[in-house]
């Protein structure tokens, strides 16, 4: 649906997991798009117009996004490539 929906000219995004909180939030959406009751909304596509045209995010390496066995060590700073800063962790 998503490669349609851009090829239709307009822009989505996939919506899953906070909907079916426990806040209730897919519940409310349901109402609003009057889905009957004996069905459960699990994802979301909203369909639009971009209010400005897309820019092209550079993708991470595949090394540098995926990793086997744990964190990467180097220069004695514990880096997970989920995140773009260096922590240092006590091990204790």
């Amino acid at each position: 649906m998503l490669l349609v929906i851009v090829e239709l000219g307009y822009q989505s995004c996939w919506y899953e997991g906070h909907i079916t909180d426990v806040d209730g939030i897919g519940k409310k959406m349901a109402t609003i798009l009057n889905v009957p009751d004996d069905y459960e909304l699990v994802c979301f596509l909203p369909v639009g117009v971009a209010k400005q045209p897309l820019t092209h995010v550079e993708k991470m390496s595949f090394s540098d996004r995926a990793w086997f066995n744990g964190f990467k060590r180097a220069n004695g700073m514990w880096k997970s490539p989920w995140f773009r800063q260096n922590k240092t962790l006590e091990r204790g």
